[in-house]
């Protein structure tokens, strides 16, 4: 019997080894990766073929990149077509506006402001919040929601690009606006947003300068993505997760696993990093400024609470006790606010109106529920109209 431990035990660790030479090999997470899908490479080169194309540039992207550290474009590239993301079984696309946002329209008499729910992802125009706000009504929409943002960051984009006496509907996502604004106001230009009254980089007037930036970044990662997507080691990725039983040894997967079942206990999933008092307290400074500069140019603010789908169905309770303290510090700054909570439990089906992703790697039910599908973005975009009017 102890042979048989022992013989046991030399195998895991062979495997334990074998499987650290491997990701010093392939230096990339098995599950995990920030490059462009093979999808979104073969739609830009196609659509190329017509016309200029690139990519959505996320936030995260921009925050921890060097080369945006004197100088930090918000928005996306102009006057081109963008190719956002593919979680509804197409590679969504939009044509973007002079200022490089999702928007048909500049000055208007209302303005979205939020991270990629707001910029549309992953559906084309007419499907997106402002797209339906647009055709159910006589609204004429400044969408300027850009992917990964949180609140100091969407201050930037309001202090740049807000005009005079227009309603805001800043879209606050309970899933990851809080854990987001700890890289925001770690970057030096955006900490100058929050901490100076008087700082901005101008940017109405330097598109040039921001389209020549954004397109010589896009175009670096394109390449690398390229190189990386028909490399050997990509090779060697895929046809190890394609075998289910090498693939669920590998050490990311078995990360996600073990992290996916501490999530499910309750106890420890109060310790995410959401609660943590530093995250409310920039939240706070960054809603006071947004809010103070919409009163000056003759606005109204509100913002929308979307909840975690996770948390309404019961999967989780890693977002607890975020939308007291938010709603907490949106009563105690006057600032009107909207529980979209009561209108997503009301559907029938609230799951159906998100895309749906099925991980081999996941614990808890093997479902990962991504951004709204068309269906979710128009019944979201009717609980705004109401308000609204």
């Amino acid at each position: 019997m102890r042979k048989i431990f022992y013989s046991i035990g030399y195998f895991l660790l062979l495997m334990f080894f074998a499987d650290l030479g491997l990701q010093f090999y392939l230096k990339n997470d098995l599950v995990n990766k920030s490059l462009l899908t093979i999808h979104t490479i073969e739609t830009i080169l196609n659509d190329r073929k017509i016309d200029n194309a690139y990519s959505d540039i996320s936030t995260i992207e921009r925050i921890s990149n060097r080369e945006f550290e004197q100088f930090l474009p918000l928005g996306q590239i102009s006057s081109t077509n963008i190719i956002h993301c593919g979680e509804n079984g197409y590679i969504s696309k939009y044509k973007s506006n002079s200022y490089g946002f999702n928007s048909k329209f500049k000055d208007t008499s209302i303005t979205l402001i939020g991270d990629s729910y707001v910029e549309g992802a992953c559906v084309n125009y007419k499907d997106t919040l402002a797209g339906n706000i647009e055709n159910k009504t006589k609204y004429k929409v400044n969408n300027l929601g850009i992917s990964g943002s949180s609140s100091i960051y969407q201050f930037a984009i309001l202090k740049e690009y807000l005009e005079n006496n227009s309603k805001i509907i800043l879209i606050f996502i309970e899933k990851n606006d809080l854990v987001e604004l700890k890289t925001e106001i770690s970057h030096p230009i955006l900490y100058k947003y929050i901490s100076l009254d008087d700082f901005s980089q101008n940017l109405k007037e330097k598109q040039k300068q921001i389209d020549l930036m954004l397109k010589e970044f896009h175009e670096k990662k394109l390449n690398g993505s390229i190189n990386f997507e028909y490399s050997f080691k990509t090779k060697v990725k895929r046809y190890i997760i394609s075998n289910k039983l090498l693939y669920s040894l590998t050490l990311p997967v078995l990360r996600h696993l073990i992290k996916d079942i501490k999530n499910y206990s309750r106890k420890d999933a109060t310790k995410n990093i959401n609660t943590n008092k530093t995250n409310f307290e920039n939240f706070e400074t960054a809603v006071i400024k947004i809010n103070n500069l919409v009163k000056e140019r003759n606005g109204e603010l509100t913002v929308v609470y979307l909840p975690a789908i996770q948390r309404l169905l019961g999967l989780t309770n890693q977002f607890d006790n975020i939308f007291e303290n938010v709603e907490n510090i949106l009563i105690k700054n006057n600032i009107n606010y909207f529980d979209l909570k009561k209108t997503i439990i009301s559907h029938p089906d609230p799951k159906s109106l998100y895309s749906i992703h099925y991980n081999k790697y996941k614990f808890n039910n093997n479902v990962t529920l991504g951004h709204f599908n068309e269906d979710g973005y128009g019944f979201i975009s009717d609980a705004i109209i109401k308000l609204l009017d």
